[in-house]
């Protein structure tokens, strides 16, 4: 299953990247959307996410993304109320 695309427009975006100190090249990143809309169905998951350091081409090859396949692996969940997706 091919993982969605999901813009954030007009919105307040806060992200956060901490390099790893036991694990040299990883990074992990963090990312909160506020004032937006995301819409996103439960049937829209899973989700990936892209993350360049190098933008917006990221020509020097300093990117990475993350994937949310689902169970055993790091998944994609919506809240109860279906306003909030977390991805871990």
């Amino acid at each position: 299953m091919r993982a969605k695309t999901l813009l954030l427009l007009a919105a307040t975006l806060m992200m956060a990247a901490r390099a790893s100190v036991s694990s040299p090249g990883i990074v992990s990143f963090t990312t909160n959307g506020r004032n937006g809309t995301y819409p996103v169905a439960p049937n829209g998951l899973p989700l990936a996410a892209t993350f360049v350091i190098d933008s917006p081409t990221a020509h020097t090859g300093q990117c990475g993304e993350a994937t949310f396949p689902g169970s055993p692996g790091p998944a994609c969940r919506l809240n109860g109320l279906g306003n909030t997706i977390t991805c871990k």
